[in-house]
């Protein structure tokens, strides 16, 4: 008996320890590409590590021959992610670290860093949310102007007054447009994702509602006799203009789908949340024109007609903004790939510390702090904080070209200055409202005095860096293809501002 006891033990531990050996494998491969900045086998790794054993622990895993690690497969999970811009998946790895608070207390370097990626993820979603759901508001306030301006007089009035139900839905319609107007005024002020969220989802309820009642009022005012002759065009003109102009809509849509067939294209429109949204939006509004337009009556047809010319000037707008795109990730594709720096183990408490470094050993962001003068090192910054700026990280933009120069090499200075100030100038935007067009285009929309104040502070930077530029080198043209009309202007005005 004792000894099927003792065998059937053994077998128990055979079957475990090799489960145990596997977590912590897929863990320290996680660490070991994290280290080479290789971000998708480290979030590929994790999440391995993650089926096998959930729970982060204070045990600490061998990831090198000098280095042990606190198990914390969410805490650089949630760096990967946002490295790999999937910042939805990044937010909620970095919760679920928190929430165990193993990271916080024996990961300290770890945890910081995904902190930090964190908030960079919640500021570009929140950014992205913003101009989408700003975007989708305007459209909806947009569409119940039509519909009020359609029973503001004659046979729509006359509709309005004989058909109450009518009037009592759009009365309810009223209320859901300012519903949503305050939540997502609410939202823009505290900075609230998921209050901007719940805006957009009232937004679409709100669209819903308005184009039902819109459908509604045209169909009472095609059945309703006119109370006097109309002074319109004739239907047969009427109708060919707007036929033509939803053509030419749809013409203009088709070719930026042709566009978009393009890997750069198409990589653009799946980054940039503003542009998908544009995109979706435009194609709904171009559907249900062309539903208008199969039953409309000569009432409708000059409405039609404007509406679609309007849609043919959005389509082409969206077609520069995607080649913009294009061109951004274009341009941070050139520039050169840096290499990790190793960093000594032991660091801050979380390694166990060692007298030398080893060949596995996990290397840390490059440190802020007094400006290096080794090219090499220098260049690669420079590089990071070239790909950081393009992919909106302003914050870590300018931390890594603060912390360099180039004193005997102009073309690499001047490069850095013109980052540098450009980045500070994305800063300002994003101080107030959370998102780069609203303290140019939405100054009513900005945020307290002190985040007022961050943002003049960091335009007056940029501006000062950019008038030593011109100083240094007057001859410099900014890149049309890498920077912004918008900051291209603002750079034009300290070009000629007069000398202090």
């Amino acid at each position: 008996m004792a000894r099927r006891l003792l065998l059937a033990v053994g077998f128990g531990l055979a079957a475990v320890t090799p489960a145990a050996a596997d977590y912590e494998e897929e863990f320290k491969a996680g660490v070991q590409a994290y280290s080479e900045q290789r971000w998708n086998d480290s979030a590929t790794a994790m999440l391995r590590a993650l089926r096998q054993r959930p729970t982060e622990s204070a045990d600490r895993v061998s990831v090198s021959a000098f280095q042990r690690v606190a198990y914390v497969p969410h805490t650089f999970l949630t760096i990967a992610l946002a490295r790999l811009d999937r910042c939805e998946e990044a937010l909620a790895a970095f919760t679920r670290s928190e929430a165990q608070g193993i990271a916080a207390r024996d990961a300290r370097r770890y945890f910081e860093e995904a902190s930090t990626a964190a908030n960079g993820c919640r500021r570009n979603l929140l950014a992205d949310s913003v101009d989408s759901t700003r975007s989708a508001l305007e459209e909806v306030r947009e569409l119940a102007a039509q519909v009020e301006q359609s029973v503001a007089d004659g046979v729509g009035a006359r509709v309005l007054s004989e058909n109450s139900s009518i009037a009592t839905r759009i009365e309810q319609a009223r209320e859901l447009l300012r519903a949503a107007g305050e939540r997502f005024d609410g939202g823009m002020q505290a900075s609230d994702l998921a209050a901007i969220r719940e805006a957009a989802d009232l937004i679409e309820r709100t669209r819903t509602e308005w184009s039902t009642v819109r459908r509604d009022v045209n169909i009472k005012i095609a059945g309703a006799a006119p109370a006097s002759p109309p002074a319109r065009p004739q239907p047969d003109t009427g109708l060919r203009d707007a036929t033509a102009a939803v053509e030419a809509a749809e013409a203009a849509r088709q070719r930026l789908a042709d566009r978009l067939r393009a890997a750069g294209s198409q990589r653009a429109l799946r980054r940039r949340a503003p542009l998908r949204n544009r995109w979706e939006a435009s194609g709904r509004q171009l559907e249900q024109l062309r539903a208008d337009l199969r039953g409309a009556d000569p009432g409708t047809l000059d409405r039609i007609t404007s509406e679609a010319r309007r849609l043919s000037t959005a389509f082409s707008q969206l077609e520069r903004d995607v080649a913009a795109e294009e061109r951004a990730e274009t341009a941070a594709q050139q520039v050169p790939a840096e290499r990790p720096e190793p960093r000594a183990a032991g660091d801050e408490g979380d390694e166990t510390p060692t007298a030398a470094p080893g060949r596995d050993e996990v290397a840390a962001p490059p440190p802020s702090g007094p400006a290096t003068t080794e090219a090499g090192t220098a260049e690669q910054r420079l590089g990071r904080a070239a790909r950081s700026y393009f992919g909106g990280r302003y914050d870590e933009s300018t931390r890594l070209l603060e912390s360099i120069s180039f004193p005997s090499r102009r073309e690499l200075e001047v490069q850095r200055r013109l980052l540098l100030a450009a980045a500070t100038w994305s800063q300002s935007r994003l101080a107030t409202a959370g998102t780069p067009e609203a303290v140019a285009t939405h100054p009513e929309e900005a945020g307290e005095p002190a985040a007022a104040e961050e943002s003049a502070r960091l335009r007056d930077r940029a501006a000062e860096l950019l008038s030593q530029l011109w100083r240094a080198q007057p001859e410099l043209e900014i890149p049309e293809r890498f920077f912004s009309p918008a900051f291209r202007a603002f750079a034009d005005l300290q070009r000629s501002a007069p000398s202090p």
